[in-house]
């Protein structure tokens, strides 16, 4: 749309960090002079750091935008570029062909700068910037490239980043300077305010400026002049780049032309502080004797005042006062505009903010906006405003201040009818950022009262809650020790009833192996009266014999007894008498040991363990003396092999580690229904701990059964074949012995029963059943 067919005067909205200030307050006077020149409206918004709202403020009333380096972020800048609008950039390139972008030439100005501290005998050169900004880097590549041209060693711990670009970042700057160690005799600060504070703290530690180090700016601000010694500079001559934004924009406006990219020549200024001799000339184009202002002393000191009771009110947190100050603003601002806007990504949202007041500083009666919502793309509400002035020379800033997930909004506009008013403009934006931070401060100070009359109500509210769990605690504590009392004696009966229960099974177990007993007992006793037979028969021969001999004493010499004699020793064999009865009586001795070791281990497996004591146990004889007992149980179903390992006597219960050996041989045995199979024992020694293996490689354990088989009562067995307690008792014999029992099965291949002990057992502390 040209210009021709707009309904409207153009205004243009600029998008920065800050207003007000080195560098920014310098900017934006020369953008309002330029805009006065091409009679076009600036409307100025503050972003901050990146905190401005999501949805574009103002953003309906803009026709193209000016955006002061990086401030923005990428949702912010795609919402605008979408737009379609002219976009330019100042000191900054987004990387898209659409945008237009002004820039210094940093580069040829620090490469101008350090050119003249080498041509002095400096080659110990250091610098101070922030490297995270765009302008900032090409400031150091700048200083790269010098050094490298004359030859000098680029030292990287030299080069110091800062995250501040004002008076803090220079003396934290020049700290970690010193603390490198490294030598240098001139720094290079990136901006003004560096350089200030890197001067103060080098003179705080004996430094002399320059004579002992040289200082060079950049930004050529007006302190620069008044500093001791003055300070050397770079002067970014941003006239010539605000007119060029200006200019440019107005004309992408009118044809819709987007884009461009154009360089601004620097200008490096020697003084004082890089070591100019008193009296020299530098070049010194930051001071047009054109636009000078005569000093007006009334004024001053009536803006002084004027800060002075605004600063006052702000300390004492009183926004009541600070709003009432905004009245001595009167010859500089017209109207002011307060609103609120609840944030984007909040569940309550709305594109729409709520005006919370409205100061007219020529009609003190205009209200007529207050509690009305407007479209956050539309604020401020400028067709409110009184229309007595030119069009032109209105400037208006908006500066949005983000709280608890709220925007509080403060749009101001005032006139610049001369260059007076124009150098004011900076001074009126530090106060309007003091205002800024008036409201920021009002809002945490009712939400500090807020949040102190809810803690109070809290503590109320707690201490009633302690009166009342303190009387619950007493109600329950005396329920608990009627509780615990009951506990112990249920605890004591049921330990009693557990040593019952291991004693049932042990009985149970006893039954069933009874009739396999009897008949283990049987072999032995029946080979012992076969053989007792045999010599009872063997010892009548003897009898007859002696007898003879007896009968036949008194006729010994008889040739005939004799030969009777002789022929009857013949038949009775008494020589083979003589060798076989040693071999028999062995053999019944033999038999008579095993029925008592059979009788013995019955015994010992029988005993009550209430009456057993934890002692140290040779386990390998424990387990032999098991698999005696159980030998008529198994040995027509498997092979037992025995790979014993090398393991040291165990601190137990024996008697309950064998019933554990018992009931897993058994239950291995019973996995053979056709096939005799092998079941192997196996032990060995990890760590502090032996453990024992019995395998089989039976039928297996179905998987839906594995992990039920500790279960009480639980078999797999047809009725009347198995209590169910086994595994049971086994488990809790294991866990009282501090160990571990687990099992490995498949069906068709196996099952597998390993058992891992601690060698020492610490003895459970006894329970008073009182």
């Amino acid at each position: 749309m040209t210009q021709a067919n707009r309904t409207r005067p153009i205004t243009l909205g600029v998008l920065a960090p800050y207003l007000g200030g080195v560098y920014f307050g310098d900017l934006m006077t020369g953008m309002h002079r330029n805009a006065i020149a091409a009679g076009v409206r600036l409307l100025s918004i503050r972003t901050g750091r990146r905190e401005l709202i999501s949805i574009p403020l103002a953003h309906d009333l803009v026709d193209g935008w000016i955006i002061v380096l990086d401030c923005i972020s990428q949702e912010q800048l795609d919402r605008i570029r979408a737009s379609g609008k002219p976009v330019i950039a100042v000191g900054h390139d987004f990387g898209y062909p659409e945008i237009g972008s002004v820039q210094s030439d940093n580069q040829a100005a620090i490469s101008e700068s350090v050119d003249f501290l080498v041509a002095r005998g400096h080659r110990d050169i250091a610098c101070i910037g922030v490297f995270s900004q765009l302008d900032q880097v090409q400031r150091l590549r700048g200083f790269q490239a010098s050094l490298t041209r004359h030859n000098i060693a680029l030292r990287p711990a030299c080069e110091i980043g800062t995250d501040h670009f004002g008076f803090a970042g220079g003396r934290s700057g020049a700290k970690r300077l010193l603390a490198t160690g490294q030598p240098f005799t001139a720094v290079v600060a990136f901006t003004d305010p560096i350089a200030f504070g890197l001067m103060e703290y080098l003179k705080e530690k004996g430094l002399r400026i320059p004579q002992d180090v040289a200082i060079i700016g950049y930004d050529n601000s007006a302190l620069t002049r008044t500093a001791v010694p003055q300070l050397a500079t770079v002067d970014q001559n941003l006239a010539t780049q605000t007119k060029w934004v200006i200019e440019t924009l107005c004309r992408q406006i009118a044809t819709g032309e987007r884009g461009g990219l154009h360089r601004v020549a620097n200008t490096f200024l020697p003084r004082a502080s890089c070591g100019l001799e008193p009296g020299s000339t530098g070049s010194d184009t930051a001071i047009d004797s054109s636009e000078a202002i005569p000093f007006d002393f009334d004024t001053h000191t009536t803006e002084i005042g004027v800060g002075y009771e605004v600063t006052k009110d702000l300390i004492s947190v009183d926004f009541i006062k600070v709003l009432e100050r905004m009245w001595v603003l009167a010859p500089y601002l017209e109207w002011a505009c307060i609103g609120e806007w609840n944030d984007f990504s909040t569940q309550n949202s709305t594109d729409r903010l709520r005006i919370l007041d409205v100061l007219d500083l020529k009609d003190s009666e205009s209200q007529s906006l207050v509690n009305r919502e407007v479209t956050i793309t539309d604020f401020p509400p400028l067709e409110f405003l009184p229309d007595a002035e030119p069009f032109a020379q209105r400037f208006i800033t908006v500066v949005p201040i983000i709280f608890a997930h709220k925007w509080t909004v403060l749009a101001v506009t005032g006139f610049n009818r001369s260059n007076a008013d124009l150098l004011r403009y900076a001074t009126l934006m530090h106060y309007i950022d003091l205002l800024g931070l008036a409201m920021e401060r009002s809002v945490l100070d009712e939400e500090a009262r807020r949040r102190e009359a809810r803690q109070q109500e809290v503590e109320r509210e707690i201490l009633q809650i302690n009166q009342q769990l303190e009387e619950r605690v007493r109600l329950r504590t005396f329920s608990l020790e009627q509780s615990n009392a009951e506990l112990t004696e249920m605890n004591a009966k049921l330990s009693h009833a557990q040593e019952q229960l291991v004693q049932s099974e042990k009985l149970a177990s006893i039954g069933q192996l009874a009739a396999g007993v009897a008949h283990e007992i049987n072999n032995p006793i029946g080979y012992i009266f076969s053989n007792f037979g045999t010599l009872q028969g063997y010892l009548d021969s003897v009898f007859t014999v002696l007898d003879a001999y007896q009968e036949a004493e008194p006729f010994i010499s008889a040739a005939l007894m004799s030969g009777k004699l002789k022929t009857l020793r013949d038949e009775v064999e008494l020589d083979f008498l003589k060798d076989d009865i040693p071999a028999l009586m062995s053999e019944c001795k033999e038999g008579i040991t095993r029925v008592r070791k059979i009788v013995q281990d019955l015994k010992d497996f029988s005993r009550a363990d209430a009456l057993q004591e934890w002692q140290w146990t040779n386990l390998h004889q424990g387990i032999d003396s098991t698999l005696n007992i159980i030998n008529n149980e198994i040995k027509y179903k498997a092979d037992v092999i025995k790979q014993y390992g090398q393991i040291p006597d165990v601190k137990c219960l024996s008697s309950q580690i064998n019933q554990v050996v018992m009931n897993l041989v058994v239950n291995a045995s019973h996995a053979f229904t056709q096939e005799r199979g092998t079941i192997t024992l196996r032990t060995g020694m990890e760590a502090e701990q032996v453990w024992i293996e019995v395998a089989d490689n039976g039928c297996g354990i179905a998987q839906k059964n594995l992990s039920r088989i500790f279960d009480p009562f639980f078999t797999t067995k047809p009725v009347g074949k198995g209590t169910g307690l086994g595994l049971s008792i086994s488990y809790g014999i294991i866990q009282r012995h501090r160990g571990q029992i687990t099992v490995d099965s498949e069906v068709g291949r196996g099952t597998t029963f390993r058992i891992v002990l601690p060698v020492d057992h610490v003895d459970e502390p006894e329970q008073n059943p009182s």
